[in-house]
């Protein structure tokens, strides 16, 4: 299958990143961030929040702490916790209940890291006023991450080695090619999954749009 980002200006940093083209609302970040896109998010999810979270939930299977580097994998999930939640309280994007659910057999452990990490950055990221709402927005959070880690376990049972290799290919890849990147260029993620193949290119432009 393959996906398509744009490389654009991030308002806020300044710098260079790849967004996904059909999600005009998602931030131009990094390589690691289009693999998440590729391999975390689901390909029935959205932009919501709760859809975030199980992203989220899924690359803690995904990455399996060999990504990390200074940080534990519970610590490094929950540095998105106050973007996410930002656009819950300022943007008004709902985040509901989740299924319930029970403690993960395994990864139960890196996910109550994360939700002890991300209730210290509600009281440091946000206002005074908002904290307290903060806090309770994101104690939701814990039966989406779990589904998240659930739904990524049966979706790539019997591959997981194979989608790991993938997201380290199309990660590297992504950020070789932003290196060279201008505003407007199309990268191409060409992705099998089953195959553990993943090829990334910057699209030519065509004959049209060469002479326009």
């Amino acid at each position: 299958m393959k996906h398509r980002f744009v490389c654009q200006k991030h308002e806020d940093y300044g710098t260079n990143g790849w967004r996904l083209e059909s999600q005009p609302g998602f931030d131009p970040l990094a390589g690691m961030a289009v693999a998440h896109d590729i391999i975390e998010h689901f390909p029935d999810g959205d932009e919501s929040p709760a859809d975030e979270f199980q992203a989220l939930g899924a690359s803690l299977l995904i990455r399996d702490g060999r990504f990390y580097r200074n940080y534990t994998p519970g610590i490094n999930v929950a540095s998105d916790f106050p973007e996410i939640i930002r656009h819950v309280i300022y943007e008004h994007m709902p985040l509901p209940e989740a299924p319930s659910t029970r403690p993960l057999t395994e990864g139960e452990e890196d996910i109550q890291e994360a939700m002890r990490e991300g209730l210290k950055l509600m009281r440091s990221e946000f206002h005074d006023e908002d904290q307290q709402e903060a806090a309770t927005e994101l104690k939701k959070a814990l039966g989406w991450l779990r589904t998240g880690y659930r739904r990524a376990s049966k979706r790539f049972a019997g591959r997981l080695e194979e989608v790991r290799w993938c997201f380290q290919k199309i990660q590297a890849e992504a950020d070789r090619l932003l290196e060279h990147a201008n505003e407007g260029d199309i990268l191409v993620i060409d992705v099998n999954l089953k195959a553990g193949r993943a090829n990334c290119y910057i699209e030519e432009p065509s004959y049209e749009e060469s002479y326009a």
